[in-house]
């Protein structure tokens, strides 16, 4: 009886509570869900093509997610299986050299450790011929404009002001009034020095993982140059400030320069530009590659992010480069163009790169440790094969790896700079295919590459170094992990939005509440138990000797205990 009585108080509780907030919606004058009812069949069609998210493209677009997101956990397990491998190589094989170079080591991989030094003089003539201290192995000059972003929601659109480093396209939004300014200069603008250690050159990805960013201390002298470049006319006089990067959490000095008014840092307006200029200096550092002769490959010009070029005729600047086979993320400059693209470097031509390096007859550097093969989805019982390496073999002879070619990358030695990485490949990617295995393949190559290249910026020995490389590998693997979970939970949600999309109309949508609920609850557990058979599933089948006794241990118990409940002696 009490029972009963429950129950039907909370039945009144739950209606009193949906004719309050149907009376609330309805005095709001706000269009209730429900009104989509009264519509004719050619004014809900249309009602339902103008929705950003229309419940069937999305359910297609889930589908797809959701292999992706099962190739990816698979994958990463592989990805795994073979860097263990190859650690465990460079562990056996790493030789411990002085800076002074061995041919006999060529084709080896090697570790040295020391101070690197450069005589080259770092300057960015874009910004008033800005220069780094003497001793600088990197100098970058990071802009971010204050500008307009459209964003869409349904039916919505809805204009905010944000920090961007490139220059938001204004020209296409939906409605006039909200115009961003151009760019003064190349959002980001870098040069590099040639820096040694001893014989060895350090390579340009080596540079790449350099991070040990300083401010770089700008005089009046200095400030004056920058504001008397004519692209600067429409500024003010700078403020100096602090600025917090979008990869970085952490607070940078920084100078502010507002436009055509007197706006302050914290109360910026559309147009204001907010300016980083940092370096890298040279010092003690730990290295770890494979040795190899310094050539022209590697001392060719350099194509930096800033550098100016044409694509089909359109004015671009370099954001960054990446992997082959597309290897340039650019953004253009004009209007009426994206606002970036990945292309070939032969279809960009370059009007602004940085001069070769000068090097020796006996210089050297340094090439990653990688497989020649590339690796397999099937697995099979020798997943990683460490025979197929481009190391020097016992009678001299060796073969290149999947892709020795040296060219820069900022590489953050963090979690999300490699998950950003994996981002642009499939990007990139997804303007050949939408094959979703061949997107979980891209996004690896980029955020978890099968090779080793250690460049640390501080003294330590050979295993410490690889030990450090080791919990870097497991950090962006399990990275990668949480995020194919997450991804498979998305596609899930994404399949069901036909029928979500039902439930979120009617006059019973105080029910339909309840069910979505129910519903993206059962998705998460779902996501979570199929990730989770994946890796397990995964992690055994690229780890064929741990799987054969894990398998067969539990059925021979099993048969054991049978057979002695049977009184029969077990046979084998």
């Amino acid at each position: 009886m009490d029972t009963m009585r429950f129950l039907y108080a909370a039945l009144r509780l739950s209606l009193l509570m949906w004719v309050a907030t149907t009376l609330a919606i309805v005095s709001s004058g706000a269009m209730a869900p429900w009104h989509s009812l009264q519509l004719s069949r050619e004014e809900s069609v249309a009602m339902l093509y103008r929705r950003k998210d229309n419940p069937f493209i999305s359910m297609i677009a889930g589908t797809i997610l959701a292999i992706m997101a099962i190739s990816l956990l698979w994958l990463n397990e592989g990805h795994a299986v073979r860097m263990e491998h190859l650690l465990a190589l460079v562990r056996r094989r790493v030789r411990s050299v002085q800076p002074q170079a061995m041919p006999e080591n060529e084709r080896h991989p090697i570790f040295l450790a020391g101070e690197a030094s450069t005589g080259d003089r770092l300057v960015l003539p874009e910004w008033g011929h800005v220069n780094a201290p003497p001793n600088s192995a990197k100098l970058r000059a990071m802009a971010f404009m204050y500008q307009w972003e459209q964003e869409k929601k349904d039916n919505t659109v809805n204009y905010v002001k944000r920090w961007k480093h490139h220059r938001v396209e204004s020209r296409r939004f939906q409605e006039s009034g909200y115009e961003n300014p151009l760019f003064p200069v190349a959002p980001t603008c870098l040069a590099l020095a040639k820096v040694n250690l001893g014989d060895f050159i350090l390579s340009k990805k080596m540079l790449g993982k350099l991070q040990n960013y300083q401010p770089c201390d700008i005089d009046s002298v200095m400030l004056e140059e920058i504001c008397a470049q004519p692209r600067m006319r429409d500024y003010g006089e700078a403020v100096r400030t602090t600025f917090s990067m979008f990869s970085s959490f952490q607070e940078a000095p920084s100078l502010f320069f507002p436009y055509r008014g007197n706006s302050e840092p914290t109360n910026p307006s559309i147009g204001d530009l907010m300016l980083i200029i940092q370096y890298v200096p040279c010092g003690p550092m730990s290295l770890l590659g494979l040795q190899v002769p310094c050539e022209a490959v590697h001392a060719g010009q350099e194509l930096l992010p800033g550098s100016r070029c044409s694509v089909a005729g359109r004015p671009a600047e370099l954001m960054e480069v990446t992997p082959p086979p597309k290897q340039l993320r650019v953004h253009f400059v004009d209007t009426g163009s994206p606002d970036e693209n990945y292309v070939d470097v032969k279809d960009a031509t370059f009007t602004q790169v940085s001069e070769p390096w000068e090097v020796g007859p006996h210089h050297w550097t340094f090439a990653p440790v990688q497989f020649t093969q590339s690796k397999s989805i099937r697995p099979t019982f020798v997943r990683a094969f460490t025979g197929n390496t481009n190391l020097q073999n016992a009678m001299g002879e060796y073969l290149l790896g999947e892709s020795e070619e040296d060219f820069y990358i900022e590489e953050a030695r963090s979690v999300r700079s490699h998950l950003e990485h994996g981002k642009h490949q499939v990007l990139k990617m997804m303007q050949d295919t939408i094959c979703p295995t061949s997107l979980a393949s891209a996004f690896l190559a980029g955020s978890s590459p099968d090779e080793i290249c250690i460049a640390l910026e501080q003294i330590y020995t050979a295993q410490d170094a690889i030990e450090i490389e080791n919990q870097t590998e497991r950090r962006v693997n399990n990275g990668v992990r949480l995020f194919g979970f997450f991804l498979m939970w998305v596609s899930f949600n994404e399949m069901l939005r036909p029928l979500t999309w039902i439930f979120s109309f009617g006059i019973l949508w105080y029910v339909g509440f309840v069910v979505l609920f129910v519903l993206h609850a059962g998705t998460f557990f779902a996501a979570l138990c199929c990730s989770g058979c994946t890796i397990g599933t995964a992690w055994l089948a690229f780890r064929p000797t741990y799987a054969i006794p894990l398998l067969v241990g539990p059925l021979a118990i099993l048969y054991i205990y049978d057979r002695l409940a049977t009184g029969a002696a077990p046979r084998f």
